[in-house]
């Protein structure tokens, strides 16, 4: 008891010192992005998050949302903030994926959910042949392909193949069909196609294009009628050159 000179008693305040304790919120910063894949690859969906301190992926199939344990052997990493999809098959296709974070203090925060998409390949049923054409005329090249979506003509000139754009010696270079007004420079040049399938490539095999020079046609001059036994008649031919064989076929 405290007393003042007068010998009457105070009384004096109370205070309490109170511990308060503040705990950041997991939180997601990062959120896993949409892939596309082909049948049998893999998916890689990945988070960043903060004030973590576990993570639990989980998967909606269309009907709901169902954690990913050790059960599903077509996963890996769902226990970590990337979770890959193995060696996927076409009915993962539209699957969805999101990670739930979570702290020491039970509090959670769930991330977007990112899309699956799994496509198959194209199967080419129809490879381009060789062809064989004149300078100055057009050659044809042509591919089928059961699921193809996107088509790129190479041209390959004995250094490397190149993708082909259309010009005025290229028609059709994103189509089925490639189109090409020859020149003698290109004889010996392979094409070839690489078919898509949204993300999921097939290439085609190579076919040769031969390019050969345009025929001359020469005015035949000269002739007669000359008796059996006798040495002939002397026929020209107009532009011939000297040096070079010329057969006479009759018509």
């Amino acid at each position: 008891m405290i007393k003042n000179w007068s010998g009457k008693r105070l009384l004096l305040p109370l205070y309490f010192l109170l511990s308060v304790s503040i705990y950041a919120q997991p939180g997601v910063v990062t959120q896993p992005s949409d892939t596309s894949i082909c049948v049998g690859s893999s998916a890689l969906f990945s988070i960043v998050a903060v004030n973590t301190s576990a993570y639990q992926w989980q998967e909606n199939d269309g009907v709901g949302w169902y954690n990913l344990t050790d059960d599903f052997t077509y996963v890996d990493g769902q226990f970590t903030p990337n979770l890959s999809i193995n060696d996927a098959n076409i009915g993962l296709n539209n699957y969805s994926y999101r990670c739930i974070v979570s702290d020491l203090n039970n509090d959670t925060d769930t991330s977007e959910a990112a899309l699956l998409k799994v496509y198959e390949p194209p199967i080419i049923t129809l490879d381009p042949i060789n062809e064989v054409v004149c300078k100055n005329n057009v050659a044809l090249f042509s591919v089928e392909a059961i699921n193809g979506t996107d088509y790129k003509w190479q041209e390959y000139s004995g250094v490397g193949w190149i993708n082909l754009s259309n010009n005025s010696f290229y028609s059709g270079t994103d189509s089925p069909d490639l189109s090409i007004f020859t020149t003698t420079g290109m004889n010996g040049f392979k094409y070839r196609c690489i078919v898509k399938n949204v993300s999921c490539p097939d290439t085609s095999s190579s076919a040769e294009l031969q390019v050969n020079q345009t025929p001359i046609i020469y005015t035949i001059a000269g002739g007669g009628e000359y008796c059996a036994g006798g040495t002939g008649v002397e026929i020209n031919l107009d532009e011939s050159q000297v040096g070079i064989s010329y057969n006479l076929v009759k018509d």
